[in-house]
């Protein structure tokens, strides 16, 4: 079933608020939105329609806990595009990225210039052990368990290499 999960978070003391929005490619789509509280769906969606979704938020401060969202296609042959736009609303912090198909992972996932803001972790299931070696020596420097819909922020500050391995 493709599917995506995003996360989002608080940028200097207010938070901001970070919208999915969710193409179809084919007519009839029935998607599915899922987070720790609550869901939405199905709801059904044309060829060329986009749904808009704002996504909850990570208080500021905290680093580890039930935020993600997971985004799905009810049928398998049903494609959906997920774009993820932060303060689309505001001026000066506007940024998004595209989510990925978790079929495209591996075992391992490198950042190749890891970020001055956090790498979000989130697992597809239940009691995923993710290891880190932040400076690809292939040696754990940190490992820890999440379970689907939780999400974790590894921050690079500090540290002398700009990469990691996860």
């Amino acid at each position: 079933t493709p599917s995506f999960t995003a996360v989002t978070e608080d940028f200097s003391g207010r938070a901001i608020e970070n919208t999915a929005y969710i193409f179809s490619f084919q007519s009839d789509t029935e998607i599915t939105i899922e987070w720790s509280s609550g869901s939405e769906g199905p709801i059904t969606l044309d060829e060329g329609e986009t749904y808009y979704f704002v996504l909850p938020s990570i208080p500021r401060g905290t680093w580890e806990g039930d935020y993600a969202t997971k985004i799905s296609s009810d049928e398998n042959w049903k494609k959906i595009w997920v774009l993820v736009s932060g303060d689309d609303n505001n001026s000066g912090v506007d940024f998004g990225y595209q989510a990925l198909f978790p079929e495209y992972f591996g075992e391992s996932y490198y950042l190749p210039y890891a970020p001055s803001n956090p790498t979000h972790l989130t697992p597809l299931y239940d009691d995923t052990t993710f290891y880190v070696d932040w400076n690809t020596d292939w040696t754990v420097d940190t490992s820890f368990v999440l379970d689907q819909l939780e999400t974790r922020l590894l921050f690079q500050i500090g540290r002398a290499s700009c990469r990691e391995r996860v």
